[in-house]
């Protein structure tokens, strides 16, 4: 007679598969913030002014903002699963590009790269909660998806600026690319698109989404909510990145004549801050169904 386990893997499943797709948004997070600790390092490797700089930075979130919308499509088209194992291969790919380049041009080539494909970091959890989880489970999950996007902000402050003094940035870009194909290979092995028991919904596939794109567009935009959601959205999200992503560091050392490690710190209180409220706004959201 075969034993029992009194514990199934099945059990635990979603909870994997949720959790582990977050992993890229922590990752993207680390390597959209982590310029912003070593601009000078940056400024005298590739020669560039303080413009040229803001150019370099801004690379990521041109793509990023432009592929959002595309972002979600793909996801419909081709799975979670698909979207965050190319999108995470090819962050680490430009992150070591970025290791051994003393191009500008390139170096701006794979911050375009790597905002584009982190387009789908957020969009993917999200879509895998929704199919593994139920409805009223849905905000609190993204207030921990939120959280875990925040922790690497927050590894990119001050825990990577004291990695940085000891590896020194280059050999700190060689590993986060390494960190990204072992991301990748464990995707591969257990990201899973949907439970063996998912009813799919009407007008939802697996390989191809039947509802044509113009349609799927207009029903999400003819809606006013929408349009308030988003708009709330930027008006709280676009200061910290402007701020806390992009030049809160520089800004913080010229300002109070202090070092990049102690302004490092103070950044990061912007992400351990964010990082408490994410769930509990979740929570509430939960509590309150509204």
């Amino acid at each position: 007679m075969q034993s029992k386990t009194p514990f199934s893997l099945h059990i635990f499943l979603p909870f994997i598969v949720v959790s582990l797709s977050t992993g890229f948004y922590l990752y993207e997070f680390f390597l959209r913030v982590v310029p912003t600790i070593i601009t000078h390092e940056l400024q005298h490797a590739y020669g560039i002014d303080a413009g040229s700089l803001g150019v370099l930075l801004a690379c990521f979130f041109c793509t990023y903002a432009a592929m959002q919308i595309p972002a979600g499509l793909l996801c419909d088209k081709y799975g979670p699963k698909v979207c965050l194992g190319v999108s995470v291969f090819v962050c680490a790919i430009s992150t070591f590009i970025l290791y051994f380049t003393n191009s500008f041009y390139l170096a701006c080539l794979s911050r375009l790269l790597i905002g584009a494909v982190s387009a789908c970091a957020f969009v993917a959890p999200l879509t895998l909660a929704s199919r593994w989880y139920p409805p009223e489970k849905q905000a609190f999950i993204t207030g921990m998806v939120q959280l875990t996007g925040c922790l690497g902000a927050y590894l990119a402050g001050s825990p990577a600026t004291y990695l940085i003094n000891y590896l020194g940035w280059r050999d700190t870009f060689l590993y986060s690319a390494f960190a990204g194909f072992v991301l990748c290979s464990l995707f591969a092995l257990i990201l899973q698109d949907f439970p063996t028991d998912y009813s799919h919904k009407e007008g939802e596939s697996t390989t191809n989404v039947s509802t044509s794109v113009i349609k799927r567009l207009y029903s999400v935009i003819s809606l006013p909510q929408n349009w308030a959601i988003g708009l709330c959205a930027f008006g709280s999200w676009a200061p910290v990145t402007v701020f806390a992503e992009s030049f809160g560091v520089p800004y913080l050392c010229a300002l109070q004549n202090v070092s990049k490690a102690y302004a490092s710190w103070q950044i990061s209180w912007v992400w351990i801050a964010m990082a408490l409220a994410s769930p509990l706004a979740g929570w509430a959201s939960n509590k309150m169904q509204q």
